[in-house]
């Protein structure tokens, strides 16, 4: 199953996605809790850290949600994930995605959407559904802000994998680490609460940066400049 996991003492949740066998019709009950504790997880004030786990997309959650996406093309199932990718990708909190196995499809769309993607040596990535005949759901959107229109192009069309390094060259994965245990605490530890707020005002503004102008842009980075001073009052002695 998927394993929700709080851990009070570092203010992080930690998220296991594995799930059991899954069929037409349980596959939308799976992604509605899913999508429930999310939101749950979005509005814990008490919540700094999210950290997103997957061993691979051999799982049967991302094995099944391709298949029966590609076998139904069913429009309220890939809405219903689109959703799931969506709240992660602005949920008011430090996103890491932790990743080791071979990732195509699902699990790369939570990873993409992470703030931060660690992975071990023996990761690879790739998308396959163009190759079916599909889209690989908003991945078409997000992929070329990370390596570049070229590489996308590429990826997606050709539907090769690159292994770790080359995620690490590109752009797709920041850390190739040994053991993502450790890298993760180290990371966590990094990121003081005071920060928060400024990581996910700088996240915001960055998105945006894709799409709007500096003159649109320089209202919200004054809000989001105040929301961060007032954030840091928190936190003086």
């Amino acid at each position: 199953m998927t394993v929700f996991s709080i851990d009070q003492k570092n203010n992080v949740a930690h998220i296991e996605i594995s799930e059991p066998q899954l069929n037409t019709e349980n596959i939308r009950e799976r992604l509605d809790t899913i999508e429930e504790q999310f939101y749950k997880i979005s509005q814990d004030e008490n919540i700094y850290y999210v950290v997103i786990r997957s061993s691979d997309d051999n799982s049967p959650l991302a094995t099944q949600l391709h298949t029966y996406i590609k076998d139904n093309l069913d429009i309220r199932i890939i809405s219903k994930w689109e959703k799931i990718v969506s709240l992660i990708e602005n949920m008011p909190k430090v996103t890491l995605a932790a990743l080791h196995g071979h990732f195509n499809e699902p699990g790369f769309q939570l990873a993409l959407a992470c703030d931060y993607r660690l992975c071990l040596e023996d990761s690879k990535f790739g998308f396959s559904s163009i190759k079916a005949g599909f889209l690989p759901g908003m991945a078409v959107f997000r992929l070329a802000k990370y390596i570049g229109l070229g590489r996308a192009k590429k990826m997606l069309i050709s539907g090769d994998e690159i292994n770790a390094q080359e995620a690490l060259n590109w752009g797709l994965c920041d850390e190739v680490v040994n053991n993502l245990d450790e890298a993760i605490i180290r990371l966590i530890t990094q990121i003081r609460p005071k920060e928060i707020e400024a990581i996910l005002m700088a996240r915001k503004l960055l998105n945006n940066s894709y799409h709007a102008s500096y003159e649109d842009e320089i209202g919200d980075y004054m809000a989001a400049q105040a929301r961060c001073l007032e954030h840091l009052k928190k936190f003086k002695v």
